[in-house]
């Protein structure tokens, strides 16, 4: 088998990191990330490096199954969609489009968000549930208590303050937010240059607490 490498993305977050897929003659995957990508600039997640654990697997389904009295059965992708196209037909008739509703998470593969919006327009119901982000739900909740606005973001260009409190943004790598402009590598040490105070309560001597101007460990 050739070796050649793939450029991609990472779909496990809504950062969407470039990634480097090298496909290396034994048939083995290997995944690091892209330096030519604008957010991640080459760094890579520990979920982005395990993507080739997931794809080569035993327990992944790699085909539609149908359960029988025998246990689970493979079917083609043509009886598959049969099957469900005649059990959602039979709901529309019987109790209306209306009786449908689509239940999603956090939408970070966005092909496959939007075939579900266009599935259930013509399937004629807007219902729309689910749990939504355990972390952007209660962020936005007090964000509008506190300033009235959904997606507030610090003001590292005029703050003479910044409090980190049980975070270690050095090491998580929050994209999706007002750092990914710069990021905290280079945030923090415009903080610094410009006589910031830098305070961190953590228990632990993180990355970032090792940046700030005081510690509070307890």
């Amino acid at each position: 088998m050739e070796e050649k490498t793939s450029r991609s993305i990472c779909q496990f977050c809504h950062t969407n990191c470039g990634i480097v897929v090298n496909h290396h003659s034994d048939g083995a995957l290997s995944v690091e990330g892209d330096p030519g990508h604008p957010v991640n600039r080459g760094r890579c997640c520990p979920k982005a490096t395990a993507i080739p654990e997931i794809i080569h697997s035993k327990d992944r389904l790699k085909h539609p199954l149908r359960k029988s009295s025998r246990g689970f059965e493979k079917i083609s992708w043509e009886k598959a969609m049969d099957i469900a196209a005649e059990k959602l037909g039979e709901i529309r008739d019987r109790f209306g489009p209306l009786s449908l509703a689509r239940c999603g998470g956090a939408p970070v593969s966005y092909q496959c968000r939007d075939g579900f919006l266009q599935f259930m327009g013509l399937f004629g119901s807007p219902n729309f549930t689910g749990a939504a982000n355990i972390c952007m739900v209660p962020r936005m909740t007090a964000f509008n208590a506190v300033t009235g606005g959904s997606r507030a973001e610090p003001d590292y260009d005029e703050t003479r303050l910044v409090l980190f409190w049980g975070s270690d943004p050095m090491t998580s790598e929050r994209f999706g937010s007002y750092a990914a402009y710069n990021g905290m590598r280079q945030i923090i040490p415009q903080l610094k240059d410009r006589g910031t105070q830098i305070i961190s309560i953590d228990p632990f001597h993180s990355k970032t607490v090792q940046q700030a101007d005081k510690w509070i460990k307890e």
